[in-house]
């Protein structure tokens, strides 16, 4: 039988509950500074290590190459660095990867904001802003670096061999 699992942020608690034993619930508050910040740390890793293997099903023999585990990281580091109060990505209206590149960019660019001033902008906002003229050099260049290493020319003769199938 499924435990039910409820977390209640206002008051800081996790509640389980069995069905043949009642409710269980977990206080934050009452657990050590140290292990809260340690806990709070290994949820961030597991997080970010998780989203990695997201593209496994995208690869043969289920390697992905280190650029993919790389751009898959560093935009999870900017979802969860932008201020965010969404644990999934997918509730947001931009994804992750997009907006943190613009943080990048403008960050090399010399360019001070606050997280939220990022979180704020709409998805047509963030796509102007890194095909701006201003920026564009600058994310040209990080983009090419999140790639360096994958191989687009066995991922093009992947799809030709698809394409010779379906003939």
């Amino acid at each position: 039988m499924a435990i039910k699992t409820t977390i209640n942020r206002s008051i800081q608690t996790v509640e389980l509950e069995f069905a043949s034993h009642g409710k269980l619930t977990f206080h934050a508050e009452r657990a050590s500074a140290a292990l809260r910040t340690y806990a709070m740390l290994d949820r961030f890793q597991s997080k970010i290590v998780d989203c990695m293997a997201l593209e496994r099903a995208k690869f043969p023999n289920s390697i992905i190459p280190e650029a993919v585990k790389f751009e898959r990281a560093s935009a999870m580091v900017g979802y969860l660095e932008s201020g965010t109060e969404e644990w999934n990505q997918g509730r947001q209206g931009t994804g992750g990867s997009e907006r943190n590149l613009l943080g990048r960019a403008l960050t090399e660019d010399g360019r001070t904001f606050k997280p939220e001033w990022l979180k704020e902008r709409t998805a047509a906002q963030v796509t102007a802003m890194l095909a701006d003229s201003r920026l564009k050099s600058i994310v040209d260049r990080l983009r090419m670096e999140a790639v360096q290493g994958v191989d687009v020319d066995d991922l093009f003769a992947e799809l030709d061999g698809v394409d010779e199938e379906t003939d």
